[in-house]
């Protein structure tokens, strides 16, 4: 299965002891639904295992939750008895026969208290021990003293970090880049930046994740992303880029997408239905588009690019019927490589009806045309 961030991705390659072709496989091409399994002495090689996708209803009918609440009320510890109260309104429901739990009682009125001294006996005086032992525990007990703040109000400790670390934050708060990106533009060596991104991370102000930058052996990279505590710090809004949820593989390809692309906009709205990437067509400032779409667009036509790295069958779906229905002139379903050819067989089966209102492209590819 997938990781999250670049730490765990190491830390998967040195626990599993994967070779070359197995660590490229796993940052690579490892796809949803598959999992790399190690057996330690039992089997020297790694195993890659996959398990069959089970679509799972979100809604439940009635007689399916009184089955599950029934099934959970059989199974659930029984209720813990009631505590036994001796107040008087206890004892006067008490039972036929049974005395009553008062001080009136006799059986209360033989047990004398046990703080109070039995009648004609006095108590024992303290041994010169146990008096001295006493005044010592006393004079080790310090003074209390009250306290500065109140107990409910939160305590801010301010964070405190270094130039270095400073000039790494800013950095990668503008835009989301590479680790090698952000040393050379915050003009910090790789070792410095190394240290000072380890720390942010334990400080929560940044998060570091590995990513497929470009298509190929060695297309993986770590990207940082400042934290919203990060902004607080920095005092400067955090910037409202995609709707939030998704991956950093998926706002790092929108960010480049619509670095490349002339007036495009992101998150836009259209008749209730949000889009990855919208841009009026332009021939002139839009003509790699043509490069991947067989039908002649007219100037002035709607275009949206949705970016897919999850399950781009099922979202492509979705995003192409929907893009259609508020009218969406075309549609550019952007996905990984390894998506490519299962997204247009996909695609071809469920929306036959609108062949010509979608293209199914390489992201990278794309990136790489509207970058010349």
């Amino acid at each position: 299965m997938s990781v999250a961030t670049g730490r765990e991705a190491r830390e998967v390659l040195q626990n599993q002891q994967l070779n070359p072709d197995q660590s490229e496989y796993f940052t690579t091409r490892l796809e949803r639904g598959q999992c790399i399994i190690s057996l330690g002495t039992t089997w020297k090689e790694p195993l890659l295992c996959s398990f069959p996708y089970r679509k799972q209803e979100k809604q439940i009918t009635n007689a399916a939750r009184k089955a599950a609440e029934e099934r959970i009320n059989r199974y659930a510890p029984p209720d813990p008895p009631a505590a036994v109260q001796s107040d008087q309104s206890k004892d006067e429901h008490s039972g036929p026969g049974q005395p009553k739990r008062t001080a009136d009682h006799p059986l209360f009125q033989a047990i004398p208290e046990a703080s109070e001294p039995r009648p004609n006996e006095e108590k024992p005086p303290e041994r010169p021990q146990e008096q001295s032992s006493k005044a010592r525990e006393y004079r080790r007990k310090p003074p209390l003293k009250p306290p500065d703040h109140e107990p409910d109000e939160p305590r801010h400790v301010p964070i405190k970090i270094t130039t270095v670390e400073e000039r790494v934050l800013r950095t990668s708060a503008e835009r989301i880049r590479t680790t090698t990106q952000t040393y050379d533009k915050a003009n910090v060596s790789r070792q410095p930046g190394n240290n000072a991104c380890a720390k942010l991370e334990r400080l929560s102000l940044l998060t570091a994740t590995s990513i497929l930058v470009r298509a190929g052996r060695g297309g993986n990279a770590v990207v940082l992303e400042p934290t919203a505590a990060a902004f607080e710090l920095l005092g400067r809004p955090r910037p409202a880029f995609t709707k939030g949820g998704d991956s950093a593989q998926h706002r790092w390809l929108i960010q480049e997408l619509a670095a490349h692309c002339p007036d495009a906009a992101v998150e836009f709205t259209l008749g209730g239905k949000g889009m990855d990437i919208f841009f009026r067509y332009d021939p002139h400032k839009h003509e790699p588009i043509v490069f991947y779409i067989e039908e002649k667009l007219p100037a002035g036509a709607l275009i949206a690019i949705e970016v897919e790295v999850s399950d781009p069958v099922t979202t492509g779906t979705n995003n192409v019927t929907k893009n259609a229905a508020v009218g969406i002139t075309h549609t550019i379903v952007a996905v990984l490589p390894r998506h490519l050819r299962s997204t247009r067989t996909g695609l071809a089966k469920r929306l036959p009806d609108l062949h010509g209102a979608y293209t199914v492209v390489d992201v990278f590819g794309l990136i790489e045309e509207l970058d010349q």
